[in-house]
């Protein structure tokens, strides 16, 4: 036998790194579009979340007379802390597949963007599993009706949307961003709007309607003035890549995004911001590395890696989890 894999036995790869990171990805991951990625320089640090004083009002406080002090603004904040972990996977590429292709490169692109897969996904259940959570995001609510209620008079998407918006404004002080969904909710809005066409209803999503009609598979830029997220990444429970079943019935393939909708502010990627969230990613990653197995085994190894905290919600008060939106 070979020796084993040798992380140490590598080096980073500038170049396939530049070009893994653009590489399209399988499903369409949003934990970063929720998440601010915010830059750190090393791997556990303390950071400060600055408290708001913008909203207190000073109406009373701001006129002086000559030559008088100014009042005085609180300045104040909690100290938090981050940790980063290493996350890394690798793919094996041997010598007489990688030498018999047409485009070496495009062959090493691949299995090193084949690993980038597996750690993005790995990313984007940790962040699912804190970001739809009540535990976490603390203002909730269920919507009106299901989305996919058999009666869409029941449903008030509108509604739900609008007052998601307005307890962000409400309870965080600053206006919603986005809202995130899973492409089973986002399945079931479509339908719905479709339904609504010529309704008096319909009228307020007439453009989404027009551009469903003629495409289906379309997805609007926003809802009700919220950037739309549509996660529409699953895993498998397999062990093997073989043993991963699509079936309808007693299939392994799970949704990472459950039917839960998250209206959030996003803010900036700074600890100075007001967000929902943020992970901190060390700088110079992520990174793809190679090398090349000793011995017998004839074969290049590409991992794929982040050095990053996951998830941190910032401020809770900045999200709004619409809870059970399917039946």
């Amino acid at each position: 036998m070979g020796t084993p894999f040798n992380p140490g036995s590598g080096h980073v790869n500038q170049a396939l790194t530049n070009l893994v990171v653009k590489f399209p990805t399988q499903s369409n991951f949003i934990a970063d579009e929720i998440v601010n990625v915010v830059p750190v320089q090393k791997e556990s640090d303390k950071f400060f979340e600055l408290h708001s004083s913008g909203m207190i009002d000073h109406e009373d406080r701001t006129k002086r007379a000559a030559g008088a002090e100014s009042n005085e603004v609180a300045f104040s904040w909690t100290e938090q802390s981050f940790l980063c972990e290493e996350h890394a996977l690798h793919a094996d590429l041997d010598w007489r597949t990688r030498d018999n292709a047409d485009n070496q490169l495009q062959l090493e692109t691949m299995a090193a963007a084949t690993a980038r897969e597996g750690v993005l996904l790995a990313k984007e259940k940790r962040a699912a599993s804190i970001l739809f959570s009540s535990t976490y995001m603390t203002n909730t609510a269920a919507t009106a009706a299901r989305w996919d209620d058999a009666t869409a008079s029941n449903i008030k998407l509108w509604n739900d949307l609008l007052d998601a918006k307005r307890a962000v404004r409400k309870f965080g002080g600053v206006m919603a961003s986005h809202v995130a969904m899973s492409d089973a909710s986002w399945t079931a809005v479509a339908k719905y709007l479709m339904s609504q066409g010529g309704t008096t209803a319909g009228i307020r999503w007439a453009g989404i309607v027009a551009a469903l009609r003629e495409n289906p598979d379309a997805r609007p830029e926003a809802l009700v003035g919220l950037k739309l997220l549509v996660g529409d990444a699953t895993y498998s429970t397999a062990k093997k890549a073989s043993d991963v079943s699509r079936a309808s019935s007693g299939g392994n393939i799970t949704d990472i995004w459950t039917d839960n909708c998250l209206v959030f502010h996003k803010g900036v990627a700074s600890v100075k911001s007001v967000q929902l969230a943020a992970r901190f990613m060390v700088t110079g990653y992520p990174q793809v590395r190679q090398g090349t197995y000793a011995g017998p085994r004839k074969a290049d190894w590409y991992e794929y890696t982040e050095l990053e905290s996951g998830p941190k919600v910032i401020a809770a008060s900045c999200g709004y989890l619409l809870t059970n939106t399917l039946t």
